[in-house]
Order: C-alpha cells, then structure tokens, then sequence
C-alpha cells in the first residue's frame, strides 16, 4: 500500500514540473512575439476621401398639402367639407274653424284639423294637429307652431271649408257657411236632446235644456256640475 503512494506521488510531482514548463515555453513564446511586433513599423493607409453630404432642401407646407389632406385608406376624401343646411320646414295649413261655443264662461273653439276631418270644441292649449291652441275669442284664434304665434280671424279660418278644390267645397251635404255666420253657437235642438260633439264621448247640453240631471238620451247621459261661474252643463256617453 505504501509503495503504491509513493508511485502515485512521483507521478503528481511529474505532472505538475510538466505543466510548469509549458506554461514557462508559452509565455516565452508569447513575450518574444510582442517583442518583434513592438519593433517593426507599422504602414498606415490613407482612407480615400468620401464625397460631402448633398444638403437637404427647406422644408415648404405646402409640399405636405395632399398628406394632410387624405388619408391612407380613403384617397378619394374631400378635404372641402360641404355642409347642408336642414331645409326650412314649411307650416301645414291652418285648422278650419266651425265657430265658437261658450259653456259657464268659457269660450271653446269648433276646429277640423283639415277640411274633411269631423269637427269638435277645443279649448286653449289643446292640441290640433301640428299646431297647438293658444288663445280663444270671438272673433280671432291664436295657434302655436314651432315656437311661432299665428292669429287669424275666425272668419278667415272658416272660409277654408268653401275654398275652391278643398274636401268641404267639393262635399254636397257640407256648404260652406259664409263669413258673417263666424259668431257663438248660441242655439241648439229641442228639450232634453245632446248638443254637439265636444270630445268622443261628450256632448254640449243645448241653451235653454231645462231636463234635469240624469236624464238619458241618444245614449248620453246629462251631468249637471257646480262651479263658482254657475253650472257646468254636458252630456256623457252612457257605457
């Protein structure tokens, strides 16, 4: 066993002075080539000359007109955007007046929204058509159309169902009334019958109706209703 590491030893201390004197050769080998390089000359050579730079142009905005103007995807875009003005709307006729009615101190206009269109009281505020109802008198109606007041006289508004090529002028059973027959529905049928259509399922009570409360006719029925201007008289569809 002893003998078998002192074997294994020399053979070591062989290898290790062996690698020492390699590396000794190389490094004297090494020293010896940069010695030679730091002697010789070293020959220089001159880069050919390169030509300048050409300069670049100023730059002008309206070269870049077109690249502002359309777009990538869409070269056939407008840059001159023509803006449409909404067309100005124009106002329908006016409602055909019937005349008016007067029911406990409230006046009430008799209103079509066209000539051939039946007929039925109105008050202010109401609705008729595309206009609205703004004020009511004897003699002249206000309407309200797209912020704008339009007053005409109720005779005016009357002539409309006898105006020549309109539905009421060309309807036999329906002459046009003249414009001194523009005045307040005062008078009506017999006792105890319904006056005229006021809504769809009211009915005006006829001056002078002396039946009382409750009574039924023509499928109405007569209410009678207190306010501080007197009685409020009307006839009701019996359902």
């Amino acid at each position: 066993m002893t003998r078998r590491l002192w074997l294994l030893n020399l053979a070591l201390a062989g290898l290790i002075i062996g690698t020492g004197w390699r590396l000794r050769v190389v490094g004297e080998q090494a020293a010896a080539r940069e010695s030679s390089l730091r002697a010789g000359q070293t020959v220089r050579i001159a880069a050919p000359p390169e030509p300048p730079l050409p300069k670049p142009a100023p730059l002008v905005a309206a070269d870049y007109a077109e690249i502002a103007q359309k777009m990538l995807f869409a070269p056939d875009r407008n840059p001159a955007v023509i803006v449409e003005a909404a067309p100005a709307k124009v106002m329908p006729p006016l409602p055909v007046a019937h005349g008016t009615l007067e029911l406990g101190g409230l006046t009430m206009a008799l209103l079509s929204e066209k000539p051939a269109a039946p007929h039925r009281a109105y008050m202010p505020g109401d609705k008729v058509g595309a206009f609205v109802l703004a004020a009511v008198s004897r003699d002249e109606l206000t309407f309200e159309w797209e912020g704008q007041k339009i007053t005409r006289r109720l005779a005016e508004l009357m002539e409309a169902r006898a105006r020549p090529g309109s539905p009421a002028a060309a309807t036999p059973a329906e002459p046009a009334a003249p414009p001194a027959a523009a005045t307040t529905l005062q008078t009506g049928s017999a006792q105890g019958q319904p006056g005229i259509q006021l809504d769809t399922d009211i009915r005006a009570c006829v001056p002078g109706d002396n039946s009382p409360a409750g009574t039924v006719s023509d499928g109405y029925r007569k209410v009678v209703q207190r306010t501080p201007f007197g009685n409020m008289c009307r006839w009701e569809a019996v359902k």
